[in-house]
C-alpha cells in the first residue's frame, strides 16, 4: 500500500494501519531523524515542504525547489509522534515487530531487521548501539528509540557510552541510570528530570553543563569522582560540597571570584596550576594543603614565602621567589631538585648544601664559594666541572656517593679516597695510566666497561668484587675465567670466552641471557640446558643435540626452528610455556599435544590441511587469527571456546551466527558473517557490506543493515561490497568497494555514499 503524505500530517507509532511509505525511494527511521531521506523520481513537488521539529503542522518532506532525483538530504527536522496538527504516525505492533513496511521506506525497530527479535539480539549482540542498529556494548547515538519505545532491553545491554539524547522526553531514567556505566556527555537529561539517579549511578566523567541551572549539586558533588572540568557549577553555587568531594584534578576558574578558598585548599590534593586563586586570596591554605608540584607564578608579589616553603615537597623550579626574598626556608625545607640560577648573588650557601638533597647541576656555586658543605650533603650525582681547579677533593669524594663521570679529578690527584668511596658507575679512563687498580676494585660495585684496565693488571681483584655487566673483551688473552665465571651475576654476551675454556664454571654461574654461539662446537649441553633460565634463541644447539634436556629446562619463549628436522616435538609441547610462532612443527607433526599445551598465540596456519580442529578450539585461549579453520569446519566449537579476538573471515559461509552471537565476547571485525547477517562491530574501522540489492518492487529486498549504513564508534570507512540501486529506484548505479560512507554525527548528516555518479546519499 502506498501512501502519500499529505500536507500537515505525519505518521506516529500509534496507528498500526498506516506503516507505510509516502513515495517511492523514501526512507523514514523511527528514531524520528529525516537526515537520511531519499527522494526517487516521480515524488509529488506538493508535498515538498521543509521538516522542523519546532514547527508540528509542516511536516512535510523537502524544502520547495529542492531537486528530488538528486537525492537531498534534510540537514535538520524530523517527524515527530504525537504531534496534535499531524495526527498519526508509524507504529510498530507488539505482535509483528517488522521492521520495514512499504515499498522504499525502512523503519527500524531499534536497528533490527525485519522479523528480528528485539530480545534475542540485545541478548546475544555486543556491538553498537546507532542510530539505526541498537547492539550491545557499544557507543549510544542521538535518538535511536522513539518515544514509548521499550528502554529496558536497550538499557540492560548496553555498556557503552551513552551520547546525545538518546532518550526521548519522558522516558524512564531509571533503568537508564541503572545500566549505564559509561561516560555521561551532554545534556542527556531533560529539564526537570530527575538527576538523582543519574548522580547515584554515574561513575564516569562528568563533563559540560550536565546539570541545568538551579539543579542540586549536592548530590552531583556526592557521588562525582571524576575529573570537574570547567564551569559545572553555575554562578552562586555552593561549592562547600564541591570542594568536600573532589578528589580529581582542579583546573582552570572553577572557582568563582569572591568564592571560599579555604575548602578547596583543604580537600585539593590535586596539581594546582596557573593562576587558580584571585589576587588577595589567602595563600596561607593554600601553602597548608598544596602537596603538588608548585610551578609559575602561583604566588604574588610580596606574599609570604615562609608558609610556601615550609610546605612545598615538590619540585621548585624556575625564579619562584622574587628578588630579595628570604633564602633561607626555602633552603631548609627544599627536598627536591635545584636548577639553574635560583639562588641569587652573594646568598648564602651553606643551608643550601645543608639541605640539598637532590642532583646539583651546572655551576650552581658561584666562584670562590665553600666546596666543603657542598661535598659534605651532597648526595645526588656529581656532573661536569662543578668544582674550580685546586679544590680539595677530599672531601668531594667522602661524601659523593653517585656516578663520577668525565674527568672529576685533576691530574696528579689522589685517587685512594675516589675508589673508597665511589659506589657508582666508573666510566671511561678515570684512572691515569699506572694508577692503583687495587682500591678501585675492592669499592667498585657499579659496571665495569671498556678497557678500564691496562694491560698486565691484576684481573683477580676485579673479578672478586664485579657484580655488575661484563662486556666485550675486558679479560686479556691467558686470563683465569675461574674467577671470573664464580662472581659474573650479570649478563654474559659475546665471546667472552676463549677457544677450549671450561664452560663447567661458566654454565654453573650463569643466571642471564645466553646468546649467539657462545658455546663452542662439540661442548657440553648438559650443563647448559641445566642452568639456563632465560631466553634460548637462535641455533644455541648444534645438529645431532639432546634436544630433551634443553625442552626440560627450556621456561623461555621458543622462536624460529630450534629444533632440527625429526626431532621429537613431544617433549617440545610438553614444556613449552612461552609463544608458538610459525611452522614451528614439521608436517605430518602431532597437532595434538601442541594444542594440549599450548597456552600462547596460535597465528598464521599452525595446522595443516585436514586436521582436527575440535583440540584447538578446546585449548585454544588466545586470539584466533587469519584462517584457522579450514573450509567445511565445525564453527560450534570454535564459538564455544573462543574467548578472544575473533577477526577475519573465521566464519564460512552460510554458517550459524546465533551461537556466534551467544559466544562471542570479544571483538567481531571485518566481514565475519556471511549474507542475510547482521553486521555487528564495536571498535571496527570498516564495516563491508555483503551482496544487496534495492529491487523495484519488493519492499526493500535487502539483505543486512544496507537499506541504512551501518554507524560505528571508531568508524571512518564504511566499505560498501556489490550494491546495485536499479531502474525505478534512484539511478542505475554500483557501489564497489571504493566508494565509502563518511560519518558526520555531528552535522546531523550521517552518511555520504560516494559513486561512480556522485553522491547518493
Amino acid at each position: 500500500m502506498r501512501v502519500t503524505l499529505a500536507r500537515g500530517r505525519s505518521l506516529h507509532e500509534e496507528d498500526p494501519r498506516t506503516r507505510t511509505v509516502f513515495a517511492r525511494g523514501f526512507a523514514l527511521c523511527s528514531a524520528g531523524f529525516c537526515t537520511r531521506t531519499i527522494l526517487a523520481r516521480g515524488f509529488a513537488r506538493s508535498h515538498t515542504r521543509d521538516l522542523h521539529e519546532d514547527d508540528p503542522c509542516t511536516r512535510s518532506i523537502l524544502a520547495q525547489g529542492t531537486s528530488l532525483e538528486q537525492g537531498t538530504i534534510l540537514a535538520r527536522g524530523s517527524l515527530h509522534e504525537g504531534d496534535p496538527c499531524t495526527g498519526r504516525s508509524l507504529h510498530e505492533g507488539p505482535r509483528t515487530r517488522t521492521g520495514f513496511f512499504a515499498r522504499g521506506f525502512a523503519l527500524r525497530s531499534a536497528g533490527f531487521a525485519r522479523g528480528s527479535s528485539h530480545e534475542g539480539l540485545l541478548t546475544h549482540t555486543r556491538g553498537i548501539c546507532t542510530r539505526i542498529c541498537s547492539l550491545q556494548c557499544g557507543v549510544c547515538t542521538r535518538s535511536i528509540l522513539a518515544r514509548g519505545s521499550s528502554h529496558k532491553d536497550l538499557l540492560t545491554h548496553t555498556r557503552g557510552i551513552c551520547t546525545g539524547t538518546i532518550l526521548a522526553r519522558g522516558s524512564s531514567h531509571k533503568d537508564l541510570l541503572t545500566h549505564t556505566r559509561g561516560i555521561c556527555t551532554g545534556t542527556i537529561l531533560a529539564r526537570g528530570s530527575s538527576h538523582k539517579d543519574l548522580l547515584t549511578h554515574t561513575r564516569g566523567i562528568c563533563t559540560g553543563t550536565i546539570l541545568a541551572r538551579g539543579s542540586s549539586h549536592k548530590d552531583l558533588l556526592t557521588h562525582t569522582r571524576g575529573i570537574c572540568t570547567g564551569t559545572i557549577l553555575a554562578r552562586g553555587s555552593s561549592h562547600k560540597d564541591l570542594l568536600t568531594h573532589t578528589r580529581g584534578i582542579c583546573t582552570g576558574t572553577i572557582l568563582a571570584r569572591g568564592s571560599s578558598h579555604k575548602d578547596l585548599l583543604t580537600h585539593t590534593r590535586g596539581i594546582c596550576t596557573g593562576t587558580i586563586l584571585a589576587r588577595g586570596s589567602s595563600h596561607k591554605d593554600l601553602l597548608t594543603h598544596t602537596r603538588g608540584i608548585c610551578t609559575g607564578t602561583i604566588l604574588a608579589r610580596g606574599s609570604s614565602h615562609k608558609d610556601l616553603l615550609t610546605h612545598t615537597r615538590g619540585i621548585c623550579t624556575g625564579t619562584i621567589l622574587a628578588r630579595g626574598s628570604s633564602h633561607k626556608d626555602l633552603l631548609t625545607h627544599t627536598r627536591g631538585i635545584c636548577t639553574g640560577t635560583i639562588l641569587a648573588r652573594g646568598s648564602s650557601h651553606k643551608d643550601l648544601l645543608t639541605h640539598t638533597r637532590g642532583i646539583c647541576t651546572g655551576t650552581i656555586l658561584a666562584r670562590g664559594s665553600s666546596h666543603k658543605d657542598l661535598l659534605t650533603h651532597t648526595r645526588g650525582i656529581c656532573t661536569g666541572t662543578i668544582l674550580a681547579r685546586g679544590s680539595s677533593h677530599k672531601d668531594l669524594l667522602t661524601h659523593t656517593r653517585g656516578i663520577c663521570t668525565g674527568t672529576i679529578l685533576a691530574r696528579g690527584s689522589s685517587h685512594k679516597d675516589l675508589l673508597t668511596h665511589t659506589r657508582g658507575i666508573c666510566t671511561g679512563t678515570i684512572l691515569a695510566r699506572g694508577s692503583s687498580h687495587k682500591d678501585l676494585l675492592t669499592h667498585t660495585r657499579g659496571i665495569c666497561t671498556g678497557t678500564i684496565l691496562a694491560r698486565g693488571s691484576s684481573h683477580k681483584d676485579l673479578l672478586t668484587h664485579t657484580r655488575g655487566i661484563c662486556t666485550g673483551t675486558i679479560l686479556a688473552r691467558g686470563s683465569s675465567h675461574k674467577d671470573l665465571l664464580t662472581h659474573t651475576r650479570g649478563i654474559c654476551t659475546g665471546t667472552i670466552l676463549a677457544r677450549g675454556s671450561s664452560h663447567k664454571d661458566l654454565l654453573t654461574h650463569t643466571r642471564g641471557i645466553c646468546t649467539g654461539t657462545i658455546l663452542a662446537r662439540g661442548s657440553s649441553h648438559k650443563d647448559l640446558l641445566t642452568h639456563t633460565r632465560g631466553i634460548c634463541t637462535g641455533t644455541i644447539l648444534a645438529r645431532g643435540s639432546s634436544h630433551k634436556d634443553l625442552l626440560t629446562h627450556t621456561r623461555g619463549i621458543c622462536t624460529g626452528t630450534i629444533l632440527a628436522r625429526g626431532s621429537s616435538h613431544k617433549d617440545l609441547l610438553t614444556h613449552t610455556r612461552g609463544i608458538c610462532t610459525g611452522t614451528i612443527l614439521a608436517r605430518g607433526s602431532s597437532h595434538k599435544d601442541l594444542l594440549t599445551h599450548t597456552r600462547g598465540i596460535c597465528t598464521g596456519t599452525i595446522l595443516a590441511r585436514g586436521s582436527s580442529h575440535k583440540d584447538l578450539l578446546t585449548h585454544t585461549r588466545g586470539i584466533c587469527t587469519g584462517t584457522i579453520l579450514a573450509r567445511g569446519s565445525s564453527h560450534k566449537d570454535l564459538l564455544t571456546h573462543t574467548r578472544g579476538i575473533c577477526t577475519g573471515t573465521i566464519l564460512a559461509r552460510g554458517s550459524s551466527h546465533k551461537d556466534l552471537l551467544t559466544h562471542t565476547r570479544g571483538i567481531c571485525t571485518g566481514t565475519i558473517l556471511a549474507r542475510g547477517s547482521l553486521l555487528h562491530t564495536q571498535d571496527c574501522t570498516r564495516i563491508p557490506f555483503a551482496h544487496s540489492e534495492l529491487h523495484r518492487d519488493p519492499p526493500l529486498h535487502t539483505h543486512n543493515c544496507t537499506r541504512t549504513p551501518l554507524h560505528a564508534q571508531d568508524c571512518t570507512r564504511i566499505p560498501f561490497a556489490h550494491s546495485q540501486l536499479h531502474k525505478d529506484s534512484f539511478a542505475l548505479s554500483e557501489l564497489h568497494e571504493d566508494p565509502f560512507c563518511t560519518l558526520r554525527i555531528g552535522q546531523g548528516l550521517i552518511c555520504t555514499l560516494r559513486t561512480a555518479r556522485g553522491p547518493l546519499l
